[in-house]
């Protein structure tokens, strides 16, 4: 179900990785068109993660991040 997401720290930043699963398009679809999700997802201005597997979950882990990060931010 999910696919395999990597961060390799180095002495200069952070690397984060996320593979994309390759999807059949059908035919009616525009060759424009974007199927893949995004993996990569901003927290705060120096915190990004990466995620793989259910998007739904991702989407709400990233929220509550966010309002960590905000609320550590605040105090």
């Amino acid at each position: 179900m999910g696919s395999t997401s990597i961060g390799i720290q180095t002495r200069e930043g952070v690397v984060l990785g996320g593979e994309v699963k390759t999807t059949v398009k059908p035919k009616l679809v525009d060759e424009d068109f974007k199927l893949e999700t995004p993996k990569l997802f901003k927290v705060n201005d120096q915190t990004y993660t990466v995620f793989s597997g259910i998007i739904g979950d991702a989407k709400n882990l990233v929220e509550f991040a966010r309002t960590v990060s905000c609320s550590h931010e605040f105090n």
